[in-house]
């Protein structure tokens, strides 16, 4: 089964990337590795990130800054980690 990103045509996927985009920006990321990185964290979670009840904690992180969601990263990558 193909993702959902794969079903979307080029001009939806850029114009989701240019939604991002600017919320990155009116959340205060700056730098184009943060702005990169909320990015990403879009598709992954969904276009309908902004809306969707289960993705408030998702919300909370990236509303809270770019260094909010490095250190989400991080500690995400930690446990992965200690996991293996």
């Amino acid at each position: 089964m193909l993702s959902a990103a794969k079903r979307r045509t080029r001009p939806a996927v850029s114009e989701m990337a240019e939604r991002a985009i600017r919320q990155a920006r009116g959340r205060g990321y700056e730098s184009s590795d943060s702005i990169l990185k909320y990015v990403h964290a879009t598709f992954l979670l969904g276009a309908d990130l902004e809306t969707t009840p289960e993705l408030a904690w998702a919300r909370e992180i990236m509303e809270a800054g770019p260094e909010a969601l490095e250190d989400a990263i991080l500690d995400r990558l930690e446990v992965l980690g200690r996991d293996r």
